[in-house]
């Protein structure tokens, strides 16, 4: 009993409708299976890999922990903490205050959102996650972050 409660906790998956129905007649509801009537591992990877980006999706829209936004923002202050390494007019620029991107380690000066962008960076090592994250850490969110710029 207690386990078919803990399956009620998590995504099911299953590889094709006879492994669903087994499920089911044991109480668990699956979540996830292949469509169009291709019932082996590859169709089922596709499924769970599209569920886990829609999960991740959701959860850096509208549930980002704060701790990580505490974080992404205490980096970026630290960036640009000193006058010297602000910027205006573009994300950030180099030594010759030539236009560069903010993740890029020859950034000297960024503007708020160059920072939170470099500062997210350093944390995802992902360059879209880190735009992403930069513009909902803001406690506004992406609008916030696009006046900051």
């Amino acid at each position: 009993m207690e386990l078919v409660q803990g399956f009620r906790r998590v995504t099911i998956a299953a590889v094709g409708p006879v492994v669903a129905a087994e499920l089911e007649t044991l109480g668990v509801q699956v979540d996830i299976m292949p469509r169009e009537n291709a019932f082996f591992m590859k169709p089922l990877v596709r499924e769970l890999a599209a569920a886990l980006m829609k999960v991740t999706n959701l959860a850096l829209r509208h549930r980002m922990s704060k701790t990580l936004k505490v974080q992404v923002i205490e980096k970026a202050r630290a960036l640009i903490e000193d006058e010297r390494h602000w910027c205006r007019g573009e994300l950030a620029r180099d030594v010759n205050a030539s236009s560069i991107c903010p993740t890029d380690s020859g950034a000297e000066r960024r503007c708020a959102l160059g920072a939170l962008m470099a500062a997210a960076y350093q944390i995802t090592n992902d360059l879209s996650r880190a735009y992403d994250l930069a513009k909902i850490a803001p406690a506004g969110g992406a609008g916030d972050a696009a006046r900051i710029h």
